[in-house]
């Protein structure tokens, strides 16, 4: 039935919807603040150019449920898997067409 419809699963959609909020929260569309344990990480792509990315973010540790399977530690995971022009993305519609590639 999912074939017929053209529908993604739900752990797909439900995926795609956690980073979605998380790309809300990073672009400050949402009036929600980032974890104070979440920051961003810088990576050299390329010393003989200086080129860095700036669009990954830490995973902290951390052996508390509640912390542990919330929303941000979720979606830190996904968002470090997304490809660049997902993370900057101009609008939400254009990081839900351009994530969900590499979500599927």
């Amino acid at each position: 039935m999912l074939d017929n419809l053209k529908w993604d699963i739900l752990q797909t959609r439900h995926t795609l919807h956690q980073a979605e909020m998380f790309f809300k929260v990073h672009q400050g569309l949402v009036s929600i603040h980032m974890p104070q344990d979440i920051t961003r990480v810088t990576r050299s792509l390329n010393k003989k150019y200086g080129q860095e990315e700036q669009h990954t973010y830490s995973h902290p540790s951390t052996r508390v449920d509640c912390y542990l399977y919330s929303m941000f530690l979720r979606a830190v995971q996904v968002w470090d898997r997304l490809p660049e022009e997902a993370v900057t993305a101009s609008n939400t519609h254009r990081f839900r067409r351009t994530a969900l590639p590499a979500i599927q």
